[in-house]
């Protein structure tokens, strides 16, 4: 089977709505059902706006994403860029 190339990709906050995992994975899955070939996701902090914006672990999000989709989930989902600093991945 030859490797499809990605095309064309959806792209969402992490905050509010399309960053709660269940919005997430039925953003990806009608994605997907659009003929979108990936998913990607910020990855910022609530504080550039109002404290009140609720702000999702895109890891999560994008976990949802992956389980509901077939296409897209099996290779095709990343974030847009990952801030390591401000994870905690050495302890």
């Amino acid at each position: 089977m030859a490797e499809e190339s990605l095309l064309f990709g959806i792209v969402t906050p992490n905050v509010e709505r399309f960053g709660n995992p269940r919005d997430a994975a039925e953003v990806g899955r009608l994605a997907e059902e659009s003929g979108w070939d990936g998913y990607f996701i910020w990855d910022v902090l609530s504080i550039i706006w109002e404290s009140s914006r609720p702000t999702y672990d895109p890891w999560v999000a994008l976990s949802s994403v992956a389980m509901a989709t077939e296409r897209i989930g099996s290779a095709r989902v990343s974030q847009c860029c990952l801030a390591t600093s401000r994870r905690s991945c050495w302890r």
